[in-house]
């Protein structure tokens, strides 16, 4: 039961995100989200300007040749608290799980990886499946993954908008 309530929060801050960060990531570029830096790559999540920002360097045309492009994305202010909460009170309690139960890698991934859900770590169909899925609880429109991206791009503009309105830049 608290492992189904665990992986709906994740859904819906999985969906949050998606929805709030502005142009969001392609499903297969959550795959890339670390929580934290390990032996081969830095963290994608920082704390930058009072809020959670995620930095990523992964790009869809990074394996055609083309140069990395770097990505910064802001969460809003409100989100931010709930990212924290659901870090320190979900994920810990996750990974301490796993632990016990003799699963060491799902153990770690839960600290290290964005994207895992059930103790797997997600690919790019399961995230896009994870953000479908949420929205469709909460919004009864059946749309395809291109449509959640501009509907993502809109919402995020939007909240861009109100947060330079409410927080102007001298």
């Amino acid at each position: 039961m608290w492992a189904k309530v665990a992986d709906r929060m994740h859904a819906l801050l999985f969906l949050l995100m998606h929805f709030t960060v502005g142009g969001p990531p392609r499903g297969e570029e959550y795959r890339s989200y670390l929580l934290r830096n390990t032996e081969h790559s830095e963290r994608t999540f920082y704390w930058s300007a009072g809020t959670i920002m995620t930095f990523q360097t992964y790009h869809k045309g990074a394996n055609a040749g083309r140069p990395v492009k770097l990505i910064p994305r802001f969460l809003p202010p409100k989100l931010n608290s709930l990212l924290i909460e659901y870090m320190l009170l979900v994920r810990l309690v996750q990974s301490f799980i796993a632990g016990l139960r003799g699963n060491i890698e799902a153990a770690r991934q839960h600290i290290d990886l964005w994207a895992i859900q059930r103790d797997v770590a997600m690919d790019g169909e399961d995230v896009s499946r994870l953000v479908t899925t949420a929205f469709l609880e909460r919004a009864n429109l059946d749309l395809g993954i291109a449509d959640y991206r501009h509907l993502a791009v809109y919402f995020g503009s939007a909240i861009k908008q109100s947060y330079c309105t409410e927080f102007p830049i001298d």
